[in-house]
Order: C-alpha cells, then sequence, then structure tokens
C-alpha cells in the first residue's frame, strides 16, 4: 500500500470522526435548545392558566356564586382556566392545558398516571415548585410541565364539607368528592403539555443541515490538505522512497538491476516454473581478462568498459529477460520460458555482440559465458551455481565460448 494511500485514509478516517463528532455535539446543542424553548413555551401557557385563575378568583367567582341556587361551573378557577385554555388549543393543537386533582370535584379531572407522580412529588417535597418531562415517542413525544395546586381559604370555601358547599354544586356532582381539603395542602396540579415532535423534527432537520455543511467543508479541507500533502510531503517521500528502492535493487555504475534483485526475480521465476511447468534458464557470464583492462588503462576506463558491456546485454535481451550485474565483472541473463535449445541461441548471439564490436579506448574484448535450465526441485542458488561452473569450465577451455551446465 503507497504512503499516498495510507495517508489518505489517515485523513478520510479523521475526516469521518471529526464529522461524527460535530453531528453529535450539534444534536446535542440543538436538542437541548429545542427543548428549552418548548419548555418556554409550557411556561407561558402555564402563566396563562394562571392568569385566567386569578382573574376568575378576583371578578368572577364572588359575582356568578351570589346565587346559591344556581350553580354555574365558569365560577371555578379551574373549570375557567380549563375550558378557556381549550380554546387556545383550538388554535393552537401541540399545546394542551389541564388542572388536575387526586380527589377531584368533577371526575373528568382526576390526575391520570404521570399527573400522580407529580402531585405526589409536590406533596412530599415542598422546595419543588415545578416539574418538567419528556415522554412518549415518535409523533407522541411530548414536554409535560406541572405546578402545584395548593388549597386556599377561598378554596374552603367550597371544598371544606359537603355541610358548607354550594347546594348547586352537590347537586351537579355529588358529595363524595372534592372534600376534606386543608389550607395549603397540594391537592392536585397545573399540568401543561406541548407536543416535542415539532420540534423534533427541526432538530433533525438542522441536523442533516450540520452534516451537510460540515461534508461540504470537511471535502474541501481533504481535498485541500490532499493537494498540499501531496505536493510539499507525499512527492518528496515518494521519490526518496524510490531512490532509495532503486539503489537497493538497481547497481548503480552500470543501471542493470543487482544481485539482490536478481535473485530476487529468479526466486519469483521459479515459484511461476514449479506451477506451470515451464522452462527457466540461467545465463552468467564475465569480460575475459578484465584485470588487463583496469591495470593498462585504468579504473575509470573499465568503468566504462563495464557500463558499455551492460548496454550490448540489454540490447541483445529480450523484454522478458532480465540481464543484471551480479559481481564486480560478472554479470548473468535470468531467461524465465526458455529452455537450452531457446538458451544457446541467445547466449551465442550475446558472445559474438561482445567479440566482434571493439569497445571505446580499449578496442576488442570477449566473454565466457555458462548456461544451465532449471530442473525440478532445485533452488535458485544451486541453478545459478551450476551456470558458474558451466562459465568457469567456458574460461578453462579457452575463453570466448558458451559451455552448458551438466
Amino acid at each position: 500500500m503507497s504512503i499516498r494511500v495510507r495517508l489518505n485514509m489517515v485523513l478520510l478516517a479523521t475526516m469521518m470522526v471529526a464529522i461524527a463528532l460535530t453531528c453529535i455535539w450539534s444534536y446535542v446543542v440543538v436538542q437541548r435548545r429545542a427543548l428549552t424553548e418548548v419548555q418556554d413555551l409550557a411556561a407561558l401557557q402555564m402563566a396563562t392558566g394562571q392568569a385566567i385563575r386569578r382573574y376568575t378568583v378576583e371578578h368572577v367567582r364572588d359575582v356568578v356564586l351570589q346565587d346559591s341556587h344556581h350553580f354555574s361551573p365558569a365560577a371555578i378557577p379551574s373549570f375557567a382556566a380549563n375550558t378557556s385554555m381549550a380554546y387556545v388549543r383550538d388554535s393552537y393543537p401541540s399545546f394542551s392545558y389541564r388542572e388536575v386533582a387526586l380527589n377531584p370535584t368533577n371526575p373528568q379531572s382526576r390526575a391520570q398516571e404521570w399527573e400522580v407522580e407529580a402531585i405526589r412529588t409536590f406533596r412530599d417535597t415542598r422546595e419543588i415548585s415545578e416539574l418538567y418531562s419528556l415522554v412518549g415517542e415518535g409523533q407522541n413525544e411530548r414536554v409535560l410541565f406541572a405546578k402545584p395546586l395548593r388549597a386556599t381559604a377561598e378554596c374552603l370555601l367550597c371544598h371544606n364539607t359537603p355541610a358548607n358547599a354550594p347546594p348547586a354544586m352537590l347537586a351537579k356532582y355529588g358529595s363524595e368528592n372534592g372534600f376534606g381539603w386543608k389550607v395549603g395542602e397540594v391537592i392536585g396540579a397545573q399540568v401543561v403539555t406541548v407536543s416535542f415532535s415539532e420540534a423534533r423534527a427541526k432538530v433533525i432537520e438542522n441536523l442533516l443541515r450540520t452534516i451537510s455543511l460540515s461534508v461540504a467543508v470537511f471535502a474541501l479541507f481533504f481535498i485541500g490538505l490532499n493537494l498540499t500533502l501531496r505536493h510539499v510531503v507525499i512527492t518528496p517521500i515518494q521519490e526518496s522512497h524510490e531512490s532509495w528502492r532503486r539503489l537497493a535493487s538497481v547497481d548503480v555504475l552500470t543501471e542493470l538491476p543487482n544481485r539482490r534483485e536478481f535473485m530476487a526475480r529468479l526466486e519469483d521465476a521459479l515459484v511461476r516454473a514449479k506451477a506451470d511447468g515451464s522452462p527457466v534458464s540461467v545465463v552468467t557470464l564475465d569480460i575475459d581478462h578484465f584485470k588487463k583492462v583496469n591495470d593498462t588503462h585504468g579504473h575509470q576506463v573499465g568503468d566504462e568498459v563495464l557500463y558499455e558491456f551492460a548496454r550490448r546485454l540489454s540490447d541483445t535481451s529480450k523484454r522478458r529477460d532480465l540481464p543484471a550485474r551480479v559481481g564486480g565483472e560478472e554479470f548473468a541473463v535470468l531467461l524465465p520460458g526458455s529452455a537450452l535449445d531457446e538458451a544457446e541461441p541467445f547466449a551465442q548471439a550475446l558472445r559474438q555482440t561482445i567479440a566482434e564490436r571493439p569497445f571505446n579506448r580499449v578496442g576488442e574484448l570477449t566473454s565466457s559465458l555458462g548456461l544451465a535450465q532449471w530442473k525440478p526441485g532445485e533452488t535458485a542458488a544451486a541453478l545459478l551455481d551450476r551456470a558458474d561452473q558451466a562459465l568457469y569450465r567456458a574460461k578453462t577451455q579457452g575463453r570466448n565460448q558458451v559451455c552448458q551446465a551438466v
């Protein structure tokens, strides 16, 4: 895996984590803000309900209740507040308001579930003056807001005992419920319900907008950073890496693969040969009497001869072949897919190419060559050793010739 790919993967992973953290943070912030807004709306509805109760107590109740034989629910603060807030709900259906009690005069005002828990909490802990709760799921998700209802001296005019209650009220609701209250006692609660589904939808909408914006911003950042890193970091690293790789696998003088690279490629060729049964041959060769070249003309000229020798070796080889410098004046050619009957003409052609054209500043030179074909089960080192033995035999037999390994 290239450096660029790995760096891109790191940048991409970092971007994904950043986007995820941004979305989580945005969701928490927007959710909290939405919840606060809904709670503020619930508090406004509660204040409205309390204002109606107060108006009823101060301006309506005494006037309406002057006739003890005629009972009008409009004189009851809870009835006035519930009815008035029901009219508000007609225009704003996401809101609801109701006053409930554990022992109400009107059975329809009996507390249910969370309302009962809220009333008991107000009774048990006097310091708590309001409660919020988020309940339900999906379209039924809503915020509940409750404040305690405490009995006052005015309440006891109707709710102390049945004997003190207006006859018209007893005739309407009976004498079993809504009595025995004491001043200051928590007898119920005002409860405002506000739908949270609309606010939740806005949260999701804002979150999607945040995600889209984050992706766009981070994508631009990713592209910009990627381009910058490619020019400033990746390209220099790749060039440096290629230089080191080349130094590790290529002979600096001749620009041919070195012994290490040759042996690695030979190992690969043998693996393929084992798999498909194709032949593999190796030619080893060196320059005859190369020491005289160095002694007579100097090492600089000797290096020039080695470079020209490598060029002739490359020009004679086929595209699939691999010529390499494996020692001082020692060279080798890997011939994948070639048996001895194909490798022999190649070796002879290479010998003639060396012998028939004089070298610059030196003149005519010859070379000796050893040729070996891979035998099943043979290692790369053993194959190269057999080719070397054939090369040495060519030298002992007079040089400037090709010998096949046994």
